[in-house]
């Protein structure tokens, strides 16, 4: 199951980006004033605008992370569901802004709250798969269950 929804995630990314760059080439759509907006960004780097213009190491990267979720995502999330779904989120946000690296040379990015750095939904996957995999790490460390 979570290979599907990795899939549909990736499929979700890819056409949100291209409604975004369709529809907002002419600028900022307001959704709720002064808080959240449709803006289109083409991101050269990585989170925050780091590293802009590395896109070769950012592949080689994302590939590399890639490799390890497949070849020992079955260890690691061995009878443990929520890290399997941790890694298929992580990894389906990794395949989604790989997919814009290769083919476009940076990130499209979209999504805008002012205050934090221009985001998609691919980014959102990524954050989302790695809260899940951290909270699981310090929930067996504390013994808890959630």
């Amino acid at each position: 199951m979570p290979y599907v929804v990795c899939l549909i995630i990736v499929v979700a990314d890819q056409l949100s980006k291209a409604a975004a760059r369709r529809w907002l080439a002419t600028g900022p759509v307001s959704v709720i004033p002064g808080v959240f907006q449709l803006n289109l960004t083409q991101n050269p780097g990585a989170a925050f605008g780091l590293l802009v213009n590395r896109t070769g190491l950012f592949i080689a990267i994302t590939v590399a992370v890639l490799v390890a979720i497949v070849g020992f995502g079955r260890q690691i999330a061995a009878g443990d569901r929520r890290t399997e779904w941790g890694l298929a989120l992580v990894a389906a946000g990794a395949v989604g802004n790989l997919i814009d690296r290769v083919w476009r040379g940076t990130v499209t990015d979209f999504l805008d709250f002012y205050i934090w750095p221009i985001f998609n939904l691919a980014d959102m996957a990524i954050v989302g798969g790695a809260i899940i995999i951290a909270t699981t790490i310090i929930w067996r460390r504390e013994g808890a269950q959630p």
